[in-house]
């Protein structure tokens, strides 16, 4: 986290007034998403 950054938001939640998952046709799971930041950071 070169940038300073303490930390980072992952995921999108499926909750009642959450609509971006549904109208973007996208998503994966959340541990997938952790897994996924873990594994770019690890990269860079």
């Amino acid at each position: 986290m070169r940038t300073g950054a303490a930390g980072i938001l992952v995921g999108v939640g499926p909750g009642h007034a959450c609509t971006t998952r549904g109208v973007l046709g996208i998503g994966v799971p959340q541990a997938t998403a952790i897994a996924d930041a873990r594994a770019a950071r690890t990269r860079h």
